[in-house]
């Protein structure tokens, strides 16, 4: 397994103002026998399509921990990294169409909107 990291900033529009929220996530490229471990994501039918098994760096944990742990829970493959793949960098916008985030109700818009 190689391993990546992802940081991914989310904005929060609403009443009150901007909040930006930053989030390290760390994961996995798989590959056994020439061929890449991939998952297929289904999200309240809103998001679909396949992505790489990732997920959010708990306290304590170094990079590596991380991606070796969420490989593992998302698959059940325990992998072994052979080396660092490189970082990626996002941002995504979270617009809210109610008066409250506390009500749930979101738009996600490209940043770019």
């Amino acid at each position: 397994m190689v391993y990546t990291i992802h940081k991914s900033y989310v904005t929060h529009h609403n009443t009150g103002g901007i909040a930006v929220i930053q989030a390290t996530s760390c994961g996995g490229v798989v590959i056994f026998r020439g061929k890449i471990l991939v998952l297929y994501k289904n999200f309240k039918n809103k998001y679909e399509g396949w992505v790489l098994p990732k997920g959010t760096v708990e306290e304590g944990e170094d990079y590596k921990e991380t991606a070796l742990r969420e490989v593992k829970e998302e698959t059940g493959v325990s992998a072994q990294i052979i080396k660092y793949v490189g970082k990626s960098q996002y941002t995504f916008c979270l617009l809210y169409t109610s008066p409250s985030p506390r009500d749930g109700l979101l738009s996600r818009m490209p940043s770019s909107a």
